[in-house]
């Protein structure tokens, strides 16, 4: 949080310095997030934790959120979660909204604090409160999947509607999703991808995935295997097995692509590499042809994992 800073130079930092020793909490805040962030000087973390631990001392609110943010970090001081709490509490209690995000997180993951969702809720819903978007929209997956409090769809879409407004690229992606299936809204195809391409723009990864493949059914816009394909290739080229498994298809059959079995092998590979069960079932039958020995090892691997087709395979090979 960077708050209560201008530019200073030499002379004014050193007078900061002096108000701060005195007991000045404006200047010792001031001081914390010059050092903290290298605002005319070179980034000290120690100095930073001194200016601040004395501020927070003095009971300053932000003081404390920066602080307990370094304890969390361990920057600038021996990483202490707990210590990181207590801090991020008292300036919660003080009305701190980036602090009552922050201690929502620990008790949701249960950091510095055993893990509480109930708690997770009171404090992402004081901060959401606020007008805090990352606090919205953890306070909305938690009402999607009933985390913590009873499983409310339609304010799952009314949280993720205010997060998503104010530029969270989580909330904007898990709204498409509520909007593509209609859950807890209308259902509607054409927000959905309005939606999806936003996150797109921002290289979220399930965004592509899921927008390549309303391009590849033609849902809410006309369909476009050309865009699909490019979509899949965005989201496989950031690992996405799901992804890497539709591109290989494609690759396949020349479906918005150039034909080309070696990059549908290399794909489905690095799809079935991550678990990918049907992905490991095409390797087996795809190795068939000319390599009986990799054919056997990924069809086994796809059976191991539950696939009908690749045990009936192995059948068919007298293997099982």
């Amino acid at each position: 949080m960077q708050e209560r800073v201008k530019e200073f130079n030499a002379s004014e930092i050193e007078e900061l310095k002096e108000r701060a020793t005195k007991g000045d909490i404006e200047a010792q805040v001031k001081l914390g997030l010059i050092y903290d962030y290298g605002f005319d000087v070179e980034r000290d973390a120690e100095e930073a934790v001194k200016w601040y631990k004395a501020a927070a001392e003095n009971g300053d609110d932000l003081a404390q959120c920066n602080l307990s943010v370094m304890y969390a970090n361990g920057d600038g001081v021996l990483q202490d979660l707990e210590e990181s709490a207590r801090l991020c509490r008292l300036s919660a209690e003080q009305g701190c909204v980036e602090a009552q995000r922050n201690l929502g997180l620990m008790y949701k993951n249960g950091e510095g604090v055993e893990q509480d969702h109930k708690e997770a809720h009171r404090w992402f819903g004081s901060a959401a409160e606020g007008g805090d978007g990352d606090a919205q929209c953890n306070l909305a997956s938690m009402y999607e999947h009933g985390i913590g409090v009873k499983q409310d769809h339609k304010e799952a879409v009314r949280l993720y509607t205010l997060s998503a407004e104010r530029g969270n690229t989580t909330a904007i992606y898990d709204l498409a999703v509520m909007y593509e299936n209609g859950i807890g809204v209308k259902q509607d195809h054409k927000e959905a991808v309005r939606l999806y391409e936003i996150a797109v723009e921002r290289g979220f990864v399930n965004a592509q995935y899921n927008l390549a493949s309303m391009y590849e059914d033609g849902r809410g816009v006309e369909e476009n295997h050309y865009a699909a394909a490019e979509l899949y290739r965005l989201a496989s080229e950031q690992g996405d097995a799901d992804a890497q498994y539709c591109l290989a298809l494609m690759y396949y059959d020349g479906d918005g692509v150039e034909e080309n079995e070696e990059e549908s092998i290399r794909l489905f590979k690095a799809a079935a590499e991550q678990g990918h069960v049907s992905a490991q079932y095409n390797l087996g039958i795809l190795y068939s042809e000319d390599n009986e020995t990799e054919s056997v090892r990924w069809l086994k691997l796809a059976a191991k994992n539950g696939s009908e087709e690749a045990i009936n395979e192995l059948k068919n090979k007298g293997l099982l």
